[in-house]
């Protein structure tokens, strides 16, 4: 019906993710991929407006992706579906304590808070009751570290006695990877998820990080 979807989750399964785009135009087919981060180093190779094709075994499993702009193509070996691991949905999701504004403004913060500050492996996010701010590299005591204010929906913000910390690499990959949207939130519970929303005419996606307490 010419939805495009896409499930995955991180070795660890601290994330997960789901994607849908309608409208595609693309047939039926299903494949797998086992380290994205291979495909997404060949792909950077091409510009932005790709097609794709693809090489089937006698089985009919798709073996092979060949993308194409137009100009240059690239070969990508798929993964055998059997050896993936089905991704679970999230169950039981708890009510999101605060919701942050996801726009241009909070995404050219955060990528110029990851270029001043390259070795930073966490952010935290904290919140006094009256406003939330996202700190980088955070540490009470010592080093260097960034912090700026996000706008929150409704300006709702929570109080916690304990800061929630993101790793950094998942988050800097979700929004380079949707640098054109409408709209976005972060949806925050003091259980401990985080759920990133963002949506961009007719594509959806919705990421989960699990969250860790600050014990420092």
């Amino acid at each position: 019906d010419g939805e495009l979807i896409c499930n995955f989750q991180t070795m660890d399964k601290s994330n997960l993710g789901y994607i849908k785009q309608v409208n595609t135009g693309y047939p039926d087919f299903e494949f797998a991929i086992f380290v994205t981060s291979e495909m997404l180093s060949l792909m950077s190779f091409l510009n932005n407006d790709i097609a794709i094709e693809f090489e089937k075994n006698s089985s009919g499993e798709i073996t092979t992706l060949i993308i194409t702009d137009g100009e240059n193509s690239i070969r990508y070996t798929t993964a055998s579906i059997e050896i993936i691991e089905e991704v679970p949905r999230v169950a039981n999701e708890p009510e999101y304590d605060v919701k942050i504004v996801l726009d241009h403004n909070f995404v050219n913060n955060y990528i110029g808070a990851i270029s001043a500050l390259p070795s930073s492996e966490y952010f935290t996010i904290i919140s006094n009751g009256k406003k939330t701010e996202l700190v980088m590299n955070y540490n009470k005591t010592k080093g260097n570290q960034i912090k700026f204010r996000v706008d929150t929906v409704d300006d709702e913000h929570f109080e916690t006695d304990s800061e929630m910390i993101v790793k950094v690499p998942f988050i800097k990959e979700v929004l380079t990877a949707n640098k054109i949207f409408q709209s976005g939130e972060f949806l925050i519970s003091k259980e401990g998820l985080l759920k990133i929303k963002i949506t961009h005419e007719d594509f959806t996606a919705n990421y989960f990080v699990m969250l860790q307490n600050n014990k420092n």
